[in-house]
């Protein structure tokens, strides 16, 4: 699945609302209005989920409002600098298990090994681009030491999956042939299945 990548205002979005949350729940507030933007003020951890739990009394209920607007405007700034949910998004796809791009394994933030073994084997092949001296041939019909060794790769591949193929059609055809198997006309074939 392709999704947009994050712009770095949506990642910074996420992380500014990812502390702004933290520092309300260890119990500091955004300032006031027309205060210095990074100067919260700190009124102790719990207090604010006191003040929306509980049952304020009269004499603090505008201030218990302040705070509450206070927050949710810092909140809500946050939301409007940058797409929350697509810097998110990116940061779920970099963890899901069938993108293999993170070792889930790992206790640090490290690559898959799927992807270090990808750049061990380009360092290997490079090097083995590199060489003047080295003709590797397969099978004795591809020669790799050619001017574009991937492109050279990629034949030999395609080669040895042909020849792969033709192992099976020859062997599907002896089946038909022996009665154990039939030729459908979409070129694939059916097993018959054999009585016990």
């Amino acid at each position: 699945m392709k999704i947009a990548r994050a712009t770095p205002e949506d990642i910074n979005a996420l992380c500014d609302l990812a502390f702004a949350v933290d520092a309300i729940n260890a119990g500091s507030i955004p300032p006031a209005e027309g205060g210095e933007k990074d100067e919260w003020e700190h009124i102790g951890a719990g207090n604010l989920l006191n003040i929306l739990h509980d049952d304020t009394p009269a004499s603090l209920q505008k201030e218990s409002l302040d705070i509450c607007r206070r927050c949710l405007i810092r909140l809500l700034e946050i939301a409007e600098s940058g797409h929350i949910t697509r810097a998110a998004g990116n940061l779920e796809a970099v963890f899901l298990p069938s993108n293999r791009i993170i070792d889930l394994e790992a206790d640090t933030l490290e690559t898959h090994p799927s992807i270090d073994q990808g750049w061990a084997d380009t360092e290997r092949l490079d090097w083995l681009a590199a060489q003047d001296d080295i003709d590797i041939t397969l099978g004795n019909v591809i020669n790799l030491k050619q001017p574009d060794l991937r492109t050279a790769i990629d034949i030999a591949m395609q080669a040895c999956i042909a020849a792969v193929a033709i192992k099976f059609t020859a062997h599907f055809e002896e089946m038909v042939a022996r009665g154990e198997a039939e030729r459908l006309p979409d070129g694939r074939y059916r097993i018959f299945e054999k009585a016990t």
